[in-house]
């Protein structure tokens, strides 16, 4: 797990930041909005493991969350 997983909001910059590397569980956060009047809005969080395989802990709360999207 890196440092900036869990901040949606995290935007590197030449003094802060940090590398993505094997291992690393990533949170994407992307958005945008055509630039005008009642333009489209687009916002989306994703989320990635780096390596070959998820650990179990981390397969077992993504199962969590996708579950508790599925209760009425």
């Amino acid at each position: 797990m890196n440092r900036n997983s869990s901040d949606p909001h995290y935007a590197p910059t030449a003094n802060e930041n940090a590398r993505i590397r094997e291992g690393d569980f990533l949170l994407l956060d992307v958005w945008g909005e055509k630039n005008n009047p009642g333009g489209v809005y687009y916002d989306i969080s994703w989320t990635g493991f780096v390596g070959r395989s998820a650990p179990d802990r981390i397969r077992e709360i993504f199962d969590i969350v996708v579950r508790s999207g599925t209760q009425g």
